[in-house]
């Protein structure tokens, strides 16, 4: 990062502020520390905890995520510049691959990527995988013969891990070992800060994971099937769209990016129903409002807390000079709790309407898995609210874990327990 005078630095959150963003009650609720934050902080703020500028009203953010200013692609770079040299070397190979995808890539060649990758996740096709998420999540719940499902390692975490495998072509048995690469490699930039075991745990299950899609790819290559591969295989023959680097790195950015996003949607909403037994008393008797609800989840309990850019120049915003190269985080979760936008924004009220939240980013880095998400999320809320409908959580045994370091970007929620019957 390009160091800067004080003048250009401030203002500042307070060291209070700066380390209650970085504490286990930021990790379990985030939210009243957000309001503070809204309440005492400036609009920007720099915060010397994570090197980075904060934004966390909704009309900040939202400039954040659209102005052409505020760039990706220098983001693993700026990360990794934090190691020693020698760490920062062995973990060059990070930089090439999240150069190729479409997460990390700017204009144009982000445009040409996500035209493409839009086929494969418009409406309608999204919409034709419904019958197969009903299936998976039908399977998870007929096998939960005992008394106690806890919702997480059960249903929250499976769920996505398969949805993106069956999509990709990858065979059933071999998905459950992409979620501890999953892990491993998003603990690479969850926290904005990065350790060397981070970097080097994150680098063996990245090289892993590519090695275990380049050979899936190859396979397509040879005999294409009627999955995601085979048709990336497709786009990257001569005179193709895509580079095979691009197909590979962009097979690794579905899995990471669906897993940890889709199963922190799916933990937070359930927990969110249970602890509002009226809100989730309605939904029981209305089903058909699922749509409705899942974005009021979305707002609520969003399970990204936070967008990541980088100044392509120096910016001029609210009064502050942000030097080109400094790291922007806009605070999406921040943003969904706004009461200069939503009323009531600390209540959960399933049927808000003119609901434009932030869980998904805005700008041409909304997340591409949207539409997907939803579904899933609606598909399985519906069947275990169907299938269970007098289950109860365990409050007492709702736990996280703070494996990927506090202050992490990601919803940590490990287990939520409920009573079936």
């Amino acid at each position: 990062m390009k160091p800067a005078g004080r003048a250009a630095r401030s203002p500042r959150l307070s060291a209070e502020l700066d380390q209650a963003l970085r504490s286990r009650d930021y990790l379990v609720d985030p939210y009243p520390i957000y309001a503070r934050l809204r309440e005492e902080a400036p609009p920007v703020a720099w915060s010397e905890s994570f090197r980075a500028w904060l934004l966390m009203r909704y009309d900040d953010v939202l400039w954040a995520t659209r102005d052409p200013r505020l760039v990706v692609s220098p983001r693993m770079p700026t990360l990794l510049a934090q190691l020693p040299e020698a760490d920062r070397v062995r973990a060059s190979p990070i930089v090439d691959h999240y150069a190729a995808t479409l997460a990390f890539t700017d204009p144009p060649r982000h445009a040409v990527i996500r035209a493409l990758m839009q086929k494969v996740f418009a409406a309608n096709a999204i919409a034709a995988l419904g019958p197969s998420i009903q299936a998976l999540v039908d399977s998870y719940l007929d096998a939960a013969e005992m008394d106690i499902f806890d919702i997480v390692p059960q249903l929250a975490l499976r769920l996505p891990v398969d949805v993106i495998g069956e999509l990709l072509g990858v065979p059933s048995p071999d998905r459950a070992q992409f979620r501890p690469w999953t892990d491993d490699i998003l603990g690479i930039f969850s926290t904005g800060r990065v350790a060397p075991d981070q970097a080097n745990a994150g680098l063996a299950s990245l090289a892993e994971m590519r090695t275990y899609l380049l050979d899936l790819i190859r396979e397509r290559a040879l005999e294409p099937r009627d999955d995601l591969v085979s048709w990336f295989v497709e786009q990257a023959r001569p005179g193709g769209t895509l580079s095979r680097d691009e197909i590979l790195a962009n097979c690794v950015m579905l899995y990471t990016a669906g897993h940890a996003t889709t199963s922190g949607l799916l933990s937070n909403a359930f927990l969110a129903l249970f602890r509002h037994p009226e809100q989730l008393r309605c939904l029981r008797e209305n089903p058909r409002s699922i749509e409705t609800a899942v974005e009021e989840l979305l707002r609520y309990g969003t399970s990204v807390q936070r967008a990541w850019r980088v100044a392509a120049t120096e910016i001029e915003y609210q009064g502050c000079v942000i030097l080109k190269g400094d790291t922007v985080y806009p605070l999406l979760g921040s943003a969904n709790h706004d009461p200069l936008r939503f009323n009531q924004p600390e209540e959960l009220h399933l049927g808000r309407q003119n609901n434009r939240q932030m869980a998904f980013g805005q700008g041409i880095h909304f997340c591409l898995g949207a539409g997907l998400a939803r579904l899933e999320a609606a598909i399985a809320i519906n069947a275990f609210l169907r299938r269970f409908p007098n289950a109860t959580h365990i409050e007492e045994k709702v736990a996280w874990d703070d494996h990927m370091g506090l202050g992490s970007t990601v919803s940590t929620l490990v287990s939520l327990p409920v009573q079936l019957r």
